[in-house]
């Protein structure tokens, strides 16, 4: 009984760090988006997915932008956080896809 509890909150705390990684990598974008010349200078302090994402604006999503901030990304960040950022950004188009196309 003892270890399937424990396994219970393993499972728990998993989702839990999951959850916490994918709005810090929201925060992250929103920042690296909105920040002139993408400066990444302070790229883990205060992480808020409110505050970092409240600026962006459509005119921020443009290929030139993203590539710009996916390139000061992997300057700032390791392959595995930029790998689950990007990750994080194709899982969410399939589902706004997958909303469009039932609605």
């Amino acid at each position: 009984m003892t270890a399937k509890r424990a396994l219970e909150s393993a499972g728990q705390a998993a989702k839990g760090h999951s959850d916490r990684a994918r709005r810090a990598d929201l925060a992250r974008w929103g920042r690296l988006l909105t920040t002139t010349g993408h400066d990444t200078a302070d790229e883990d302090t205060g992480l808020d997915v409110a505050t970092d994402l409240a600026a962006v604006s459509l005119t921020d999503l443009n290929t030139d932008e993203l590539v710009t901030a996916v390139a000061a990304a992997k300057k700032a960040w390791g392959d595995a956080t930029v790998a689950r950022m990007l990750s994080g950004c194709r899982s969410g188009r399939r589902r706004t896809r997958f909303v469009t196309t039932t609605a």
